[in-house]
């Protein structure tokens, strides 16, 4: 995603990405944990959600209901990502900001989850998989292939 850049923490192989403007300054920040099967099943989760956001929104609505809106777009990415998340995430720019591209900040935020943490969340878990004996492998859920797919997709075909 433009703007977006990230690093992996050779330590706990978290996902830092940060969102800097023209100048340098740091705009955005968050961290992903893409093995964590909780973070990959609140994932799924949550693109089901956001999948139904294609619906036409309201043609007009109140302060009181855009600002429910934005805790709402903010609650879901949080949940994804954990409550730490908030402060990094939107110090600056809200989840209802319109992005220069025309889309909801908290869009693009999960635009950047969508193409990142899925194929983190396949390799990982094949790795996982693999080395995982016959006691352990039913302690370790596998996301199907095809739901993470899916979930990608969708995020993708977000456009506002």
């Amino acid at each position: 995603m433009e703007g977006w850049k990230h690093k992996v923490d050779s330590v706990t192989g978290a996902m830092k990405y940060t969102l800097t403007d023209d100048d340098g300054e740091i705009i955005s920040t968050f961290s992903v944990l893409p093995a964590d099967v909780r973070t990959g099943s609140r994932f799924m989760e949550v693109s089901e959600w956001f999948s139904k956001m294609a619906d036409p929104a309201p043609e007009k609505a109140t302060v009181e209901e855009a600002r429910e809106f934005n805790d709402v777009l903010e609650d879901k990415l949080c949940y994804v990502l954990g409550e730490k998340a908030r402060i990094g995430l939107f110090a600056v720019l809200p989840a209802t900001y319109l992005t220069p591209r025309g889309n909801l900040f908290a869009t693009e935020v999960f635009e950047v989850l969508s193409e990142t943490i899925g194929p983190e969340i396949k390799a990982r878990q094949a790795k996982t998989m693999e080395a995982a004996s016959k006691y352990t492998a039913k302690y370790v859920p596998a996301i199907p292939d095809e739901v993470i797919d899916a979930a990608v997709k969708q995020a993708g075909a977000l456009k506002y």
